[in-house]
């Protein structure tokens, strides 16, 4: 069923939902319906959206238009849909995004030392476009043990 929020601006017409429409009613239904493939992944963990992003409205108002070629991405994926941890993004840029990137050596020695110096994690992460998670286990030794040199490593 359409929403007047969707009508009132322009989001769908002649029955027709805009991109941004379609990409607000997957991110509430991937965290509000079980029966949703992706549930398990989403609100199955607990994954929410802030209390604004409930109407349309709210969400157009905080996130604009979604560009052609990009979809709604969590820049966190440890934390929940709001306009602070939200972004449009290409499928390139979301996969590298993932709770199960695999990265290289390399990349991971460089997390490692300027995590290690004392760089912000979250701006490492947009630099090298992985999770602030992945970071935080890098510096904490319970991810690539052969940088860190840590003796307990998780799976």
């Amino acid at each position: 069923m359409v929403g007047l929020n969707a009508m009132t601006h322009g989001h769908v017409l002649g029955g027709k939902e805009s991109p941004t429409y379609i990409s607000w009613k997957a991110m509430k239904r991937r965290c509000n319906s079980p029966s949703h493939r992706a549930y398990r992944n989403y609100g199955g963990k607990g994954v929410t959206y802030c209390p604004e992003w409930e109407s349309f409205v709210g969400f157009l108002s905080d996130m604009g238009e979604r560009p052609t070629g990009a979809s709604l991405d969590r820049i966190d994926s440890d934390k929940d849909y709001s306009r602070d941890n939200c972004r449009w993004a290409t499928r390139e840029a979301q996969n590298r995004n993932k709770s199960t990137n695999v990265i290289n050596a390399e990349t991971a020695k460089e997390i490692y030392r300027r995590a290690k110096s004392g760089e912000i994690q979250k701006r490492i992460a947009e630099d090298i476009g992985c999770s602030v998670g992945l970071v935080s286990n890098i510096k904490n030794g319970y991810v690539w043990s052969s940088v860190t040199g840590a003796k307990h490593v998780k799976s």
